[in-house]
């Protein structure tokens, strides 16, 4: 996939809110980054995410999607990032490809935690140890991480003293 790097690490600079998924509210909260990231980019979920999590979210924010009050957890994300005109963080290839299709803007917590470097939240070697905690319970295709590397890669290099 031909990716812009320059463009993405541009939408992480302004990625001020997000729909969340459950998949990626429980990679963060294994990685004890849930708090960091909700404190940097307000959080939101439908109803039924608190239905499939059990740990605090207490500074994620709750939608009601009454408009899809029966339809699927995945529908309600997408409805509410529509609706919402905002990105969304999923680790689910099939909603981040409607996504894609939906012209909505989305992330992954790899993308996170490369935020939270940008963003001076992590040092540079707690980024990479995060990441290699990471590799342990995500299931990324190589290309995905190739590409998380080329954006942490680009983002050191802007921010070396010229």
């Amino acid at each position: 996939m031909n990716k812009n790097v320059q463009n993405d690490i541009r939408k992480l600079k302004n990625l001020e809110m997000a729909i969340i998924d459950s998949s990626s509210l429980i990679y963060l909260e294994k990685l004890d980054l849930l708090d960091t990231a909700s404190r940097t980019i307000r959080l939101f979920v439908p109803a039924t995410v608190f239905d499939e999590i059990n740990f605090n979210v207490s500074r994620i924010r709750k939608v009601e999607c009454q408009e899809e009050k029966h339809s699927s957890t995945d529908k309600q994300v997408l409805t509410l990032a529509k609706r919402m005109h905002c990105p969304l963080i999923s680790e689910d290839k099939k909603i981040l490809q409607k996504a894609r299709r939906e012209g909505l803007d989305y992330f992954n917590t790899l993308m996170v935690i490369l935020l939270l470097y940008l963003r001076r939240l992590l040092s540079k070697q707690a980024t990479e140890e995060k990441w290699k905690q990471l590799k342990q319970i995500a299931w990324y295709e190589d290309w995905i991480w190739a590409y998380g590397q080329e954006v942490f890669d680009k983002i050191v290099a802007q921010a070396k003293p010229k």
